[in-house]
């Protein structure tokens, strides 16, 4: 067995001891044999490994109350943002046109928005003016939410300048649209504008059943009788670079 010997200077010693008894012939004890070995450094080192362990293990469940409350906060904010967003996606799906108003002048309609995610720099916007037919589509820079910020503004834009235009041509309207975009980014002082959007632009007379067309670095594709047909837009985009 292994006992604990402490000395009057304060010092100790383990020792490792083991006794054997040494019997006559006849079965009775003549006498016990005891042997000792000091495993002093032994029974340190085995200390020395269980404060270790027990430090360890001290670390890791604080370490792991840490993790814990760290992923609730990223839970909870996770939570919040997911709850942004949507909420984001609400307004952008009320910001963009009701199908109706082309269902009212196209019987055959139908309408393909998959944005990657909940909110999209992709949108599309129509609208009538003086008996024609304006139809948008366009993407701009950014993708989440920066793009929905960005499809904002420029449905924000486009609600406002084709009510005040003399002209209603696609021509007219990425024109203009672009001069009120680089004057809305540049307002606090930014003369650079790194932001905008390509688009292309269709103006549909309902009198005269024609349609008018401009793009953006955007093309038109029209499918008739099986056959596909692609009008290729001019190559630059909307907004864009502009240093004064």
């Amino acid at each position: 067995s292994e006992m604990f010997f402490r000395y009057k200077q304060g010092q100790f010693v383990w020792l490792d001891v083991v006794s054997e008894p040494i019997f006559y012939h006849s079965g009775n004890l003549v006498y016990i044999t005891t042997t000792s070995r000091d495993v002093t450094s032994r029974k340190k080192a085995e200390e020395d490994r269980d404060n270790l362990l027990q430090e360890l293990e001290f670390r890791v469940q604080q370490r792991t109350a840490e993790l814990t409350t760290a992923n609730e906060i990223l839970h909870e904010r996770n939570i919040e943002i997911e709850d942004s967003i949507s909420y984001a996606e609400r307004l952008q799906s009320a910001l963009l046109p009701p199908l109706s108003i082309i269902e009212e002048n196209f019987a055959d309609t139908f309408l393909c928005f998959l944005p990657r995610d909940k909110v999209s720099g992709d949108f599309y916007w129509w609208k009538k003016v003086d008996g024609q037919l304006i139809f948008i589509v366009a993407d701009c820079t950014g993708h989440g939410v920066p793009g929905a910020f960005m499809s904002a503004l420029c449905i924000s834009i486009l609600n406002r300048l084709t009510n005040d235009l003399e002209t209603v041509n696609p021509h007219s309207i990425l024109n203009n649209l672009d001069l009120s975009l680089h004057d809305t980014l540049s307002s606090n002082g930014n003369k650079e504008v790194m932001d905008g959007m390509d688009a292309a632009v269709c103006v549909f007379d309902l009198e005269d059943r024609k349609l008018s067309f401009e793009g953006a670095a955007r093309p038109l594709i029209i499918v008739s009788k099986g056959e596909v047909v692609q009008f290729k837009g001019n190559r630059y985009s909307i907004g864009g670079s502009l240093s004064s």
